[in-house]
């Protein structure tokens, strides 16, 4: 499946699914395609074969968790390799229970790990933005005790293949992660 019918089938899969902002989730995946696409095409430390599967996984990194769509449904839609990305990407317990997620994340090939830190990126960036109070109360109880616990553990990680583009990611998520702390100290 290329990009855009990726995108297209994906925002049909979750049309109903919005922030509590009622902003359209699909937003988010948007942006991180943008992020990913930019700085691997940049760094070129990957074909284009690549880049697309990576792409198309971060699509749908979430379909397991927020969907009713199985492994088997995505098998049959994708090669074995966007399915195994995509499975690695998946937290299989719930947002209460991240360990075994923090843990999954930080062990996956670099692939999930660059996924992950792009998609940080693009969580930080968001909350900086929000600015009402009980906004601010949501992400210090919910979103941060999610968030805190990868961004320790996937900061420390290496890569071999990626190192430009994981530098990059690296500087832009400590970047955002002390913005977002300094915000919500703010109130």
């Amino acid at each position: 499946m290329d990009i855009p019918s990726s995108l297209k089938f994906f925002k049909k899969l979750h049309i109903k699914q919005k922030y509590a902002d009622w902003s359209p989730y699909w937003v988010h995946l948007f942006r991180v395609w943008n992020l990913l696409k930019y700085y691997l095409e940049l760094y070129e430390e990957c074909n284009q074969k690549v880049i697309n599967e990576i792409i198309v996984a971060w699509y749908w990194h979430d379909s397991l968790e927020d969907t009713n769509i199985s492994i088997k449904t995505l098998e049959k839609k994708f090669w074995t390799k966007i399915s195994k990305l995509i499975w690695w990407m998946t937290n299989e317990q719930d947002d209460d229970h991240t360990n075994a997620y923090v843990q999954k994340i930080c062990t996956a090939n670099e692939e999930i790990r660059l996924i992950k830190l792009a998609d940080m990126c693009d969580n930080y960036l968001s909350m900086i933005y929000r600015t009402h109070e009980s906004w601010k109360i949501f992400l210090k109880k919910k979103i941060i005790p999610i968030m805190e616990p990868m961004y320790r553990k996937i900061i420390k990680t290496k890569f071999d293949k990626y190192k430009k583009t994981w530098n990059n990611f690296l500087s832009l998520v400590q970047q955002y992660h002390t913005m977002v702390i300094n915000h919500l100290n703010t109130f």
